[in-house]
């Protein structure tokens, strides 16, 4: 197709009752569910919600607005979506070095995206009752950041004659498939963005202003 063509052919739709934008995220007391927009207001001010608070830095926050804007043209195509979702985890690994990484003594080699999230539980402390997104809506997020050391070492420790179990769907995982691999096929991630949000004002708490 004519990339000029396609460009030309999108509108902006204000309302969409017949066809709304459904997505998988959490909602009180149902950490699977949906929810669905009607309008283009609607959407916009949901996106809103999701900023970060005003004291993280610009290196940051910047790329973090990226993501959010991509979130939002998924109102013209759903797979905006998935770009939406690499930009925030970038975003994040971004934070997460700028806050650990200097913390986390590594020769020769770079800090892992994995090493960044095992520090902020193992070493400062985030749990699931200092989440908001759990406070808010229930669920689990701390144990879907990454694979636990013991956990991985058992996985990869399994005798050449069983097959491997693959890595569990954690943040990192995530992060690794849409960065190495097609970010398009798979679904969106409910409440990627909003988990993103919470984990880098988590690790900017000492200076954040709402």
């Amino acid at each position: 197709m004519n990339p000029t063509a396609y460009l030309d052919s999108i509108a902006l739709p204000i309302d969409r009752s017949a066809d709304p934008l459904l997505l998988p995220w959490p909602s009180p007391a149902n950490p699977g569910g949906f929810r669905s927009f009607s309008t283009i207001t609607e959407w916009r001010e949901f996106i809103f919600t999701l900023s970060l608070g005003s004291a993280i830095p610009p290196f940051v926050s910047d790329r973090y607005y990226r993501a959010q804007k991509a979130y939002f043209w998924a109102w013209v195509h759903f797979d905006f979506i998935k770009l939406g979702e690499l930009a925030a985890l970038a975003a994040l690994e971004l934070a997460l070095k700028e806050r650990y990484a200097f913390k986390i003594r590594r020769t020769g080699r770079r800090v892992q995206f994995y090493e960044l999230l095992k520090y902020l539980v193992e070493k400062d402390g985030l749990t699931n009752d200092k989440s908001p997104i759990v406070q808010k809506y229930g669920g689990n997020v701390v144990c879907n950041l990454y694979e636990p050391d013991e956990a991985r070492i058992a996985r990869e420790g399994t005798p050449r004659k069983v097959l491997v179990p693959e890595a569990p769907m954690t943040l990192v995982e995530i992060r690794n498939r849409a960065a190495h691999a097609d970010p398009f096929d798979t679904a969106p991630w409910g409440g990627l963005l909003e988990v993103v949000r919470d984990l880098i004002e988590y690790a900017y708490r000492d200076i954040i202003v709402k």
